[in-house]
């Protein structure tokens, strides 16, 4: 993570949740190079245990 990023969660400008939001938008990035979008949702979803449609909306808000 790069400090400016850190330095505007403990500034409270950006939530801390986001933090792990990054994190499973990474990892989405990464496993769409290689796998369709079903299958990507499919394995993040897996990966930290959530759904498939939390994932979802995770990536629609770091897309938007």
């Amino acid at each position: 993570l790069d400090k400016d990023f850190l330095m505007l969660i403990k500034s409270g400008l950006i939530p801390v949740h986001l933090l792990g939001w990054k994190t499973i938008y990474e990892l989405y990035l990464e496993e769409i190079k290689f796998n369709n979008k079903s299958m990507t949702y499919f394995l993040v979803s897996d990966e930290y245990n959530l759904s498939e449609s939390q994932v979802r909306r995770i990536v629609k808000f770091m897309n938007d």
